[in-house]
């Protein structure tokens, strides 16, 4: 990629929230289905009856954890974000080149509950957080296999001002080194972007190490 077109206004006003605008980013709740014997509830269905998704992951993430903000540069992946256990606040960031909503967000409190999802497209940076005292279980399935050109974008960054539940949370080593927007915007301008991250990866981790192995 040689050159990239972004909206004129460059980055956005910080914490723009773009739930009535970005339209791609699905919102939706699920029929469940209760007895005596517990629960059922239809997460997908494909409407021509072909899988759109290639890999399925889980993880589970103890209290004060935050997973974020993850994208991938070359067959980005869309994903479909469930919550089966515990409470996660779940957040999508337009990082689409020559987007009208480039940097706005959406924020989604998922809970097994209300069994609500979200879509999250290709294009998009994605990260959640677990929101209170109790471990949280997520389920993501994706439309693309996960790559090595994957990138992580500052959970904290000033010109996103993300509402998160947390103020110092527990992060991978790749999380903590999360580069800003405007070094994504200069990375992704770049034609030699890949020396650039990796050098960007190797910087010293300004933030708390997670203890955990």
């Amino acid at each position: 990629m040689s050159s990239v077109t972004f909206p004129p206004r460059g980055i956005p006003p910080r914490g723009c929230h773009g739930r009535k605008l970005i339209s791609e980013v699905v919102l939706s709740g699920t029929d469940i289905h209760s007895d005596e014997r517990g629960m059922f509830a239809e997460m997908y269905r494909s409407e021509d009856g072909e899988p759109i998704f290639s890999q399925c992951n889980v993880s589970i993430s103890e209290p004060g954890v935050l997973r974020g903000l993850h994208g991938i540069f070359d067959r980005p992946q869309g994903k479909l974000v469930v919550c089966i256990e515990g409470e996660v606040l779940d957040v999508a960031v337009d990082l689409r080149p020559g987007s009208r909503t480039f940097g706005y967000h959406i924020a989604e409190t998922l809970c097994p509950e209300r069994m609500n999802k979200i879509y999250v497209p290709p294009g998009f940076a994605h990260g959640f957080c677990v929101v209170g005292n109790e471990p949280a279980t997520v389920i993501y399935m994706c439309t693309t296999n996960w790559n090595n050109d994957g990138f992580s974008v500052a959970w904290d960054d000033l010109d996103l001002a993300i509402s998160w539940p947390v103020s110092d949370p527990v992060l991978s080593e790749k999380d903590q080194r999360g580069i800003s927007l405007a070094e994504y915007i200069r990375l992704v301008s770049n034609p030699s972007r890949a020396r650039t991250l990796s050098r960007v990866r190797a910087r010293p981790a300004p933030r708390k190490k997670d203890p955990r192995p």
